[in-house]
């Protein structure tokens, strides 16, 4: 875990360093923000060698403020006010101290992360690689903008093994039957009755609220066999890891939202960011490795939205 969120780090800021020294930048500000904050929050403890507290603070500071999220901006101002600024930066940081104060003492609601579980709101500075305030469901993150995905994990009964879990996701005969039904007439009025496993996936929409608001345990989605059928399998990814690892399982809330899946870091992205990366850098953006079927015969492409493997 510790090498992983090292590497995490170094990949984030790679976006701010970019940022400072070049004098373009192909993320946009709501990208940029979201890097800083997670990067904010990361470096909270320890800051790994090469890597600069001034400029993530500096690159949250700007974008905060381009934003309109001036609480975040203060927050940025005054934790660089305490540090030992690089010359380069020192009168922009001074003046942007000062001209901050004239702003607003608020950030700007639209800015706030959404819970896709309970759909509770959460401050900006609550650390982005967290859960959410209300239900303690973690974010899920896309690996290129940062910004929070429609990703929900669950877990299945301990009597269903992985093999088993992903025989039942490739088995999609078992929901085909969604949205059948049948036409009948009661009076003058004609009625549409649905068949299918509509109850089941029901069980787990309920869970999704099934949780102890603002509670200090988080309370996971548990799905039987019966709930798992009902659940289309272009909504489910599967994050397969090597043994002795286990495999994490995620539903995607919002079909809509096209979601894409690297099958060799299992890093989650917005299908058109990743189809454009992979475009200019014939690889994965965060682990350059490309998407074959040959690589990964054990993971399979399951997920609503492009498959990583037909994009290399």
């Amino acid at each position: 875990n510790s090498l992983q969120q090292l590497s995490d780090i170094y990949y984030a800021y790679n976006a701010v360093h970019r940022y400072l020294v070049d004098p373009f930048t192909a993320y946009s500000n709501d990208a940029l923000f979201n890097v800083a904050r997670y990067l904010n929050h990361a470096l909270a403890k320890e800051v790994p060698l090469n890597v600069s507290r001034v400029s993530v603070l500096y690159a949250l500071a700007k974008q905060s403020r381009n934003l309109g999220a001036y609480k975040v901006a203060r927050h940025a101002y005054d934790k660089l006010m305490a540090l030992r600024l690089p010359s380069i930066f020192r009168e922009h940081i001074d003046l942007g101290a000062i001209t901050i104060r004239s702003k607003p003492f608020s950030d700007k609601e639209d800015l706030q992360t959404s819970c896709f579980r309970c759909s509770a709101p959460n401050p900006l500075l609550v650390p982005p690689s967290a859960a959410c305030l209300s239900c303690r469901q973690p974010f899920v993150f896309s690996a290129h903008t940062y910004e929070p995905l429609p990703l929900v994990e669950f877990f299945l009964d301990v009597d269903i093994a992985d093999e088993e879990a992903l025989q039942l996701i490739r088995n999609d005969s078992s929901v085909s039957k969604r949205g059948s039904g049948h036409e009948s007439k009661r009076g003058h009025a004609e009625v549409l009755t649905l068949d299918g496993p509509a109850n089941e996936d029901d069980a787990f929409t309920a869970q999704l609220s099934n949780f102890s608001p603002g509670g200090g345990s988080f309370e996971p989605i548990r799905v039987d066999r019966q709930t798992r059928r009902a659940v289309p399998p272009s909504e489910v990814f599967v994050q397969a890891w090597p043994r002795p690892l286990p495999n994490r399982y995620f539903r995607n809330v919002l079909p809509e939202v096209q979601i894409t899946q690297c099958h060799s870091c299992n890093k989650f992205f917005h299908a058109d960011d990743f189809d454009l990366l992979v475009l200019q850098k014939g690889a994965c953006p965060f682990c350059r490795s490309t998407q074959t079927t040959e690589e990964k015969p054990t993971k399979i492409s399951i997920g609503h939205g492009h498959d990583s493997t037909s994009t290399a």
